[in-house]
């Protein structure tokens, strides 16, 4: 789930570099001390959860309105079927 926002955003990123996409295109925040380039950190971050060092708003807010949403359906509980048998002996 997570991945897949990763690569949403970096699409936005695409995008914005394509000028398809003009608005909230400011820094959103620097992670270059967590992400440095050539480290193993690095590597996992960028590479698993696809985390760019210096994202834009427009990708934090593209990764969130995807992860967070999916993120809470993934472990909600399903609606268990009854047997028909068995609801006909409850019901009777």
């Amino acid at each position: 789930m997570v991945p897949t926002a990763g690569v949403l955003a970096s699409r936005v990123r695409t995008a914005a570099e394509a000028a398809w996409i003009s608005a909230l295109r400011g820094r959103a925040y620097d992670l270059t001390w967590l992400v440095k380039p050539g480290s193993v950190r690095s590597a996992l971050l960028t590479g698993m959860l696809v985390v760019q060092p210096v994202p834009t708003v427009a990708e934090v807010l593209v990764w969130i309105a995807y992860a967070i949403p999916l993120s809470l359906y993934g472990p909600w509980p399903r609606r268990t079927r009854s047997h028909p048998r068995a609801a006909a002996v409850v019901a009777s």
